[in-house]
């Protein structure tokens, strides 16, 4: 149970810092304006594609030639220390090019304190490495979980002090020097203790050219409409989106970074029995599924009032970008478990393709009806898209094993079914009711809809219903 184990520890400690950056999102709401989310907005798109160079590409690549890492650490500290130093160069060049483009000098001084974040954080990508390699997941996941912790803490501090949309990167500093040192901490690892190898280096830039290439498509499936965005809507605009969908990334996030952090070292060592590899493949695709979709009816149908309540109406105009995707959120983890398979495959061309198309199609949708002025038809279309694509590709995993994906396609078409039901049974109730009370009516529906999804689970899907209760017992 030791992947089980794992896996919830990245989820509870991922909630945990995910709902402390909600509650920075609730501060920097009142604080903050739209614009200033805009702002930033369009400097994350920058800092994301400069990062295409972050550590060469190297933290997949190292993972899995696990049992190689004390060889390679020096080599690769050197290595990926070089590209993050010419991704700050880089970086520091575009700043003033963006801010002229943008007409906004903020988006220079916020590039310039980005690119210092890049070398600065090289000694812990090697070690979140090691503790990966040694399946220490707890440890990594408590690094992880403190460094952004004290990001958001900053974050919070920094725009209380008046420092204004400043405030979103100055902390990032201070998040990668904890993190570094959090992770010294654990592995008591010297990072250069080894002669230089440059056999290592050339070993290291084939496998990781192809993730350092992933590292742009993947800059562009997730930021890459704010670049876009940022020249055909306002920053007004443009901030109203980005705040809504952050509130559903920051609940994504607490699955996506326990897919990334477990799946693939649970994989790799099953590469090369297909059958045992799809079977680890299904049983994490369906459960992921078991538990989102449920929960993203119910996020989507509460974020309506919190949102009006939280900001007292400020935030109206993000209501609807944020029920969308809520909605969309389960198909979208989907691309992560996809993505965590092909590099446990070492499919590293075919990730980036799969990235590519990912991106390049969620760009030109947000181009195309970014054109129209409005953050609904954008919201829509990306979230569709995305949808649609993260089936596809999760999908695609069985034909590269060989393997029939029947049996989980069967369970997704349960898990809808009882989806569904419970949703329409719910809400036929909810109305029914009909109370004026809204706190008491969300309450209503949330138990209502709880409640049938475990008894129908207990009927039509009852293998994930026992086996989610069994990991949260052995957790």
């Amino acid at each position: 149970m030791s992947v089980a184990r794992g896996f919830l520890w990245f989820l509870f400690n991922t909630a945990f810092v995910k709902s402390l950056t909600f509650i920075t999102q609730l501060v920097l709401g009142w604080i903050l304006m739209p614009e200033d989310f805009g702002v930033y907005a369009i400097a994350v798109s920058i800092g994301v594609f400069i990062s295409m160079l972050r550590n060469g590409g190297i933290e997949q690549v190292l993972i899995q030639k696990g049992e190689l890492f004390t060889r390679l650490r020096t080599s690769a500290t050197l290595y990926s220390f070089a590209f993050n130093f010419l991704g700050m160069i880089l970086l520091l060049l575009l700043a003033p090019v963006i801010a002229d483009l943008y007409n906004d000098e903020r988006l220079f001084y916020m590039l310039v304190i980005m690119s210092l974040v890049l070398p600065i954080g090289t000694p812990a990508v090697l070690y979140r490495v090691k503790l990966s390699v040694d399946k220490r997941y707890k440890e990594l996941s408590l690094v992880r979980a403190v460094s952004s912790s004290v990001r958001q803490i900053m974050i919070v501090v920094f725009a209380i002090n008046g420092f204004g949309v400043y405030s979103f990167v100055l902390p990032m500093i201070i998040e990668v020097v904890i993190e570094s040192l959090h992770g010294f901490y654990y592995t008591k690892l010297a990072l250069l203790t080894e002669k230089f190898n440059i056999g290592i280096v050339k070993e290291l830039f084939v496998s990781g050219k192809w993730l350092m290439l992933t590292s742009v498509m993947l800059g562009l499936s997730t930021t890459g409409d704010f670049f876009v965005l940022g020249l055909l809507l306002d920053k007004e605009q443009l901030g109203i989106y980005f705040f809504g969908l952050q509130i559903v990334v920051a609940i994504a996030a607490i699955f996506s970074t326990a897919i990334q952090g477990v799946l693939l070292p649970a994989l790799v060592p099953s590469v090369n029995d297909s059958d045992k590899f799809s079977a680890l493949y299904t049983q994490a695709l369906s459960k992921i599924f078991f538990i989102t979709l449920p929960a993203s009816i119910i996020l989507s149908f509460v974020s309506s009032p919190f949102i009006h309540w939280a900001w007292s109406g400020k935030w109206d105009g993000a209501i609807q970008v944020t029920q969308i995707m809520f909605i969309a959120m389960p198909f979208w983890l989907m691309v992560f478990l996809s993505r965590s398979s092909l590099e446990a495959l070492g499919m590293w061309k075919r990730r980036l393709a799969y990235l590519a198309i990912y991106g390049i199609s969620s760009l030109l949708v947000a181009t195309t009806l970014g054109s129209l002025g409005s953050i609904l038809y954008v919201a829509i279309g990306v979230a569709v898209i995305r949808a649609l694509i993260g089936i596809l590709q999760s999908l695609s995993i069985y034909s590269l094993i060989g393997q029939s994906c029947v049996q989980v396609v069967k369970q997704f078409s349960v898990t809808l079914f009882v989806t569904a039901v419970s949703a329409l049974l719910a809400m036929t109730v909810f109305n029914f009711i009909n109370t004026a009370n809204v706190l008491a009516g969300l309450v209503i529906f949330v138990l209502i809809f709880s409640l049938l999804y475990l008894l129908l689970s207990y009927k039509f899907q009852y293998e994930n219903l026992t086996s989610i209760a069994k990991l949260l017992r052995f957790a």
